[in-house]
């Protein structure tokens, strides 16, 4: 998850290799552009079995209405604990 420490708005959710995924977020202008009056994301992660990483995403997407990304795999949400 990516988000903005001002507001604790969050940018987007999504899954895969972090290290990859950062990378390309980093000049993806869709997400830089969400801060302009701060300049700062955050980003937060959590191992989760693969088995569930489709519907932890799902979950996710739902409940914190990501900015950007809107679009979340088409299965049935897995309810986890929030970040705090």
């Amino acid at each position: 998850m990516i988000w903005r420490p001002t507001d604790r708005g969050c940018v987007c959710v999504g899954q895969g290799n972090i290290r990859e995924r950062l990378t390309a977020h980093r000049v993806d202008r869709e997400i830089t552009d969400c801060t302009p009056y701060t300049g700062e994301l955050l980003v937060t992660w959590a191992d989760v079995d693969w088995r569930y990483h489709d519907g932890v995403e799902q979950y996710l997407g739902e409940v914190l209405q990501a900015i950007v990304g809107r679009r979340f795999p088409d299965v049935a949400s897995i309810e986890v604990n929030l970040p705090s």
